[in-house]
C-alpha cells in the first residue's frame, strides 16, 4: 500500500462505507447475496 497520510486513508474508508450503505439500502441479506453485482461490488469496496 502506498505511503499515505492516515487522514486520507480514513477519508477513503468513510467514502467506502457511504458507497456500501448506498448500494445496500433496503436490501435484506438474502437479496444482497442473490444480487451478484452488488455483492461483488460491496466485497470489492470492503477490501480496497
Amino acid at each position: 500500500m502506498p505511503n499515505r497520510d492516515w487522514r486520507f486513508r480514513i477519508e477513503d474508508i468513510l467514502a467506502a462505507i457511504e458507497d456500501i450503505n448506498s448500494l445496500t439500502a433496503g436490501l435484506t441479506s438474502r437479496a444482497l447475496s442473490a444480487n451478484t453485482t452488488i455483492f461483488k461490488s460491496v466485497n470489492r469496496l470492503g477490501n480496497d
